[in-house]
């Protein structure tokens, strides 16, 4: 539940809703297997953060400023007690709509730090992530993307488990180690009489000190969209998800999937 009041030109909202890192900038992939349900490529190229409790400051030109209770974050595991929360989280980021070309461009960044004095540890955690998703239509042709780089962006809040995204610890130097994770996704839609057919793909990779290597993980999708009623659609699905190797050069695996739903739209 949110309520909204628009001043003309500027409008004010406060509860849950959705953020910039929203569900329009999903992918039409049905599954992920992360977890099962309509994932969108979440985790393995889509940010995507939920519905939050939040402040909202939209205005009519796209423009937006949103702010939401700080996630106090302790990759130490001393307790939230000893974590201090500076600032808001913060998700800042402007919409661009025309006919042909959209963007959307979105930034969110958390900071959280130790009390020095009750912790006796003078380090801080910065979770940030950055999104930009691009739609182009053109005749019967629709190309969907996005772009993303984030850093401790679970801690953020994004959800994500296919690839490390939080910060650790490192116990020897005494300092939070980041972990940095890149991802994107790209689908293209061709509309014809007969059905709606998307081919599209995501990748996901996370990085930091303690790893050899970067962990990487991607999927590959094909989807079919078929009218078979008013308002009633049928939609099968075949793809894969590669977890290909861990930060360590274990191989991870590959899962293939194919499914199919009914779907009413009201």
């Amino acid at each position: 539940a949110y309520a909204e009041y628009n001043f003309g030109g500027l409008s004010l909202s406060f509860g849950q809703n959705y953020t910039g890192f929203t569900a329009a900038n999903y992918s039409s992939q049905g599954t992920t297997l992360w977890g099962g349900g309509e994932l969108g490529s979440i985790g393995l190229g889509a940010a995507y953060d939920g519905r939050q409790p939040q402040i909202k400051f939209a205005m009519d030109n796209g423009f937006y400023l949103i702010m939401m209770q700080p996630n106090k974050v302790d990759p130490i595991g001393l307790g939230t007690g000893l974590v201090d929360a500076l600032l808001p989280k913060i998700n800042l980021g402007f919409n661009y709509k025309s006919d042909a070309l959209s963007i959307y461009p979105t930034f969110g960044f958390n900071y959280s730090a130790y009390n020095k004095d009750r912790a006796g540890i003078d380090d801080a955690v910065l979770a940030y992530e950055f999104a930009t998703t691009f739609v182009f239509n053109v005749d019967m042709l629709n190309f969907k993307a996005q772009v993303n780089y984030g850093q401790n962006i679970a801690d953020y809040g994004i959800a994500s488990n296919m690839v490390p995204s939080v910060a650790l610890w490192n116990v020897i130097k005494g300092e939070v180690i980041n972990t940095g994770t890149l991802g994107g996704y790209l689908q293209a839609s061709l509309k014809t009489d007969i059905a709606k057919f998307i081919l599209g793909g995501g990748f996901v990779s996370g990085n930091n000190d303690i790893l050899n290597d970067p962990d990487n993980a991607m999927t590959i999708f094909g989807q079919a969209n078929f009218g078979i009623a008013k308002n009633l659609c049928l939609v099968p699905e075949v793809g894969t998800v590669m977890h290909m190797e861990d930060g360590y050069g274990n191989k991870e695996g590959t899962v293939m999937y194919f499914g199919t739903k009914l779907q009413a739209g009201f």
